[in-house]
């Protein structure tokens, strides 16, 4: 698959499970897992995943959707959303 943005290897710093280090359109560096997924955009109670231009969408893995007429997209999931020690590094609330 190529690539249209930045993209680095890497490898999650509390599970150590391999990932991407993907750079979104803001500029910000994301980490998400290797497995790109074909996703369906939603409005609401998705996960954030990362599209190869760099873009970020609230979708849903296509297993988990009925098909309503929104075409599918291939993406990454960002790592936060599988990784077991997520909570570690989500900024506290004050």
């Amino acid at each position: 698959m190529r690539m249209e943005t930045d993209l680095k290897e890497g490898r999650c710093k509390s599970c150590n499970e391999p990932i991407f280090w993907i750079k979104t359109k803001k500029g910000n560096w994301l980490p998400v897992n290797r497995r790109p997924m074909e996703v369906y955009p939603v409005q609401k109670g998705g996960h954030t995943f990362v599209l190869v231009d760099g873009s970020t969408e609230q979708a849903l893995p296509v297993e988990r959707m009925r098909y309503d007429g929104i075409d599918s997209v291939v993406a990454f999931e960002a790592h936060f959303a599988t990784c077991p020690f997520a909570d570690d590094f989500r900024k506290k609330k004050r």
